[in-house]
């Protein structure tokens, strides 16, 4: 029983590993064609939903825990609108201020947001806020 936890955990930690070490060297290589060709257009885009796998894979635990009840699907449509649209318009911000000047926010919070680390954790919430919203 307790091998049995102890390989769910790490086949759990190679996922994630994995789904880590691929958004890197997704984000290594679309940086570097980026500043090879002088258009960042795409890599603002990309980057802007590059590491919600990441959210998903640690929120696969619990999905997997639900796939095994009983009864049907449901969708907390509740938390996908109050904490998923931010979460979404916050990983989606540097492509927002970039292209929608109509949507942007204050300097000062806009500053914030546009470091690849405010992107790369609401990328991480959103895809957990998204796979979490799905249960039984």
């Amino acid at each position: 029983m307790i091998f049995y936890k102890a390989l769910k955990y790490i086949a759990f930690l190679i996922l994630l590993f994995g789904v880590t070490i691929g958004c890197l060297y997704i984000n290594s290589h679309i940086q570097k064609i980026a500043a090879e060709t002088y258009d960042y257009s795409d890599y603002i885009l990309i980057l802007s939903f590059l590491y919600v796998p990441i959210g998903l894979c640690l929120g696969l635990p619990q999905l997997l825990a639900d796939w095994k009840k009983n009864g049907s699907w449901n969708i907390n449509i509740t938390k996908l609108i109050v904490l998923g649209i931010p979460a979404l318009y916050l990983s989606g911000y540097t492509y927002i201020h970039y292209n929608i000047p109509s949507l942007q926010l204050w300097n000062s919070v806009a500053v914030e947001l546009l470091q690849v680390k405010a992107t790369v954790l609401s990328n991480v919430i959103l895809g957990y806020i998204f796979i979490t919203s799905f249960h039984k």
